[in-house]
């Protein structure tokens, strides 16, 4: 997706990489499938597609990981958001338990997606 979003605007690598705020080598590894973006530029690369490659779930838990990933965040970092323990937010993330409460009303406020999850 890197690849054909980078030709079709007609930029190189090293223009792609300082766009996103990585290196030309990531760009080049990303674009030959060796690596995957990592989760700290994932919002720069969707901003950079001009969409989100993610689907966005049929259950709350895969909206809220898919929301977290589009905001580039790892789970440390959005439970803290959250007010959570990541562990806690492992739990939603696996389906495992769901938000409730203010904790719900929390992952709304920061995934509006999530409000169209029963």
């Amino acid at each position: 997706m890197i690849r054909k979003r980078r030709l079709d605007l007609g930029l190189g690598q090293a223009e792609v990489a300082k766009i996103i705020g990585c290196d030309t080598t990531t760009v080049t590894n990303w674009e030959k499938n060796h690596t995957s973006p990592q989760i700290n530029y994932m919002a720069a690369v969707v901003g950079f597609l001009g969409f989100n490659p993610f689907p966005n779930g049929s259950t709350l838990a895969e909206g809220l990981v898919n929301s977290r990933m589009l905001q580039g965040k790892t789970q440390e970092d959005f439970a803290g958001e959250l007010g959570v323990d990541p562990s806690t937010l492992g739990k939603w993330e696996r389906g495992d338990r769901k938000p409730i409460g203010k904790y719900l009303d929390r992952v709304i406020a920061l995934c509006p997606s999530i409000s169209q999850h029963p």
